[in-house]
């Protein structure tokens, strides 16, 4: 039986009209050349975020590594595009934009743009009790307007600057970025920021939440860091806010030095999946690929038969409890058998096109064998039945 099957899947792969092994199981198998991808790149979607989330996925479920990649870029050009004043992008098919796709951005266009969309300011704090380390021989003292040391058994060990992010963009929700201070000496100090405390609530534009931005001592001239924190609220270039992620409600959308994240990716991967199961399958081009996938993990062999055995058992009791010319019959029988299965294997090769046709013809060849069998053995045994019990008889 395993051979079988692995007969007809080599078989399979080697159709050009059979669809693509289905990677996972919870998604519906689809044919790169099919109907149903024809009809989505002939679709116009162009500055229709959530009909380019389907299409991607959609896409990405069929296989078409190349064609993601296309849309990934428009979907980063187009989140761009929404943050500057010029709004949506141009109107084209899904086609249209994988054959031609815009570059993607790079590393400095995503700074800037994340950049653009917050501003930091000085925050002093006049008392960083409870904000920042107590205890465990923690002592906390203040070195410049906003500039806080933490002392560990006299020894300077951390170094925090409060720091206002303000929101020049509404619906900013959360933020990881870094503080770059220029020092007198022109090596800069670069300090990871934190939100103070937590909060995961959203800014409109104007707002500004207080952020830690902080380093450890060891490496860096501690009066230097000082200096430039005192003549930042007279010279703003003194220090410079370097956003790594940014994430937004409107667009949804997180942006970060590695590219562009839609967040509504998930819902458009759901969506994909409901389109595609409510194909037909010859939509798709995957009635063999499923067809495939249903015999593996369902495994009919045995059902199959079992279900012929009892076909044949039935027959068979029914021809010895009813006719004398019982050889005749059973042949009768299994001739019906046989006629039968080759009109379902007629039809369902009737139905399919090209390569299909004969691996799906060898496929149902295979399990109707199967059941062909065991109806052969449920008919035989009330006949041989029927015979030893008559010459037990005589």
């Amino acid at each position: 039986m395993r051979f079988a099957l692995w007969m007809a899947a080599v078989l399979t792969a080697g159709s050009a009209h059979a669809a693509r092994p289905c990677a996972r199981l919870d998604e519906p198998c689809i044919a790169p050349q099919s109907q149903a991808m024809e009809a989505l790149r002939r679709e116009a979607a162009g500055g229709d975020i959530s009909h380019l989330l389907v299409a991607r996925e959609t896409l990405r479920i069929a296989g078409e590594t190349e064609a993601v990649r296309a849309l990934d870029r428009e979907l980063a050009r187009e989140a761009l595009a929404r943050l500057g004043p010029g709004g949506a992008s141009r109107p084209a098919t899904v086609g249209e934009l994988i054959a031609s796709p815009p570059a993607a951005p790079d590393a400095d266009e995503m700074r800037r743009a994340m950049e653009s969309l917050v501003r930091p300011r000085l925050a002093p704090i006049d008392d960083a009790s409870g904000r920042l380390a107590q205890g465990g021989n923690a002592e906390n003292r203040p070195l410049a307007p906003a500039l806080w040391g933490t002392y560990r058994k006299g020894r300077l060990d951390l170094l925090t600057l409060f720091v206002a992010i303000e929101a020049l963009r509404d619906g900013v929700t959360q933020l990881d970025a870094f503080l770059r201070v220029d020092l007198a000496s022109g090596k800069p100090v670069h300090l990871q920021c934190k939100p103070s405390p937590w909060n995961e609530q959203s800014l409109a534009a104007g707002e500004a939440r207080l952020y830690e931005c902080f380093a450890h001592a060891g490496r860096i001239d501690v009066p230097l860091l000082a200096d430039a924190v005192r003549a930042v609220a007279d010279d703003p270039a003194r220090w410079r806010l370097e956003p790594s992620r940014v994430e937004l409600l409107q667009p949804r959308v997180s942006l970060s030095t590695r590219g562009v994240y839609w967040l509504d990716a998930g819902a458009a991967h759901r969506q994909a999946v409901a389109n595609l199961a409510a194909m037909d399958c010859g939509v798709r081009g995957a009635c063999l690929e499923e067809a495939k996938r249903f015999l593996v993990q369902r495994r009919p062999d045995l059902g199959l038969a079992l279900a012929g055995g009892i076909a044949g058992l039935v027959a068979g009791i029914a021809i010895v409890a009813f006719t004398r010319r019982r050889l005749r019959w059973a042949a009768f029988a299994l001739l019906a058998a046989a006629v039968l299965a080759l009109a379902i294997i007629g039809y369902a090769v009737a139905q399919s096109r090209g390569d299909n046709a004969f691996l799906l013809a060898l496929m149902l060849g295979l399990f109707g064998g199967i059941a062909l069998a065991g109806f052969v053995a449920g008919l035989a045994l009330p006949l041989i039945a029927a015979l030893v019990m008559g010459r037990a008889a005589s």
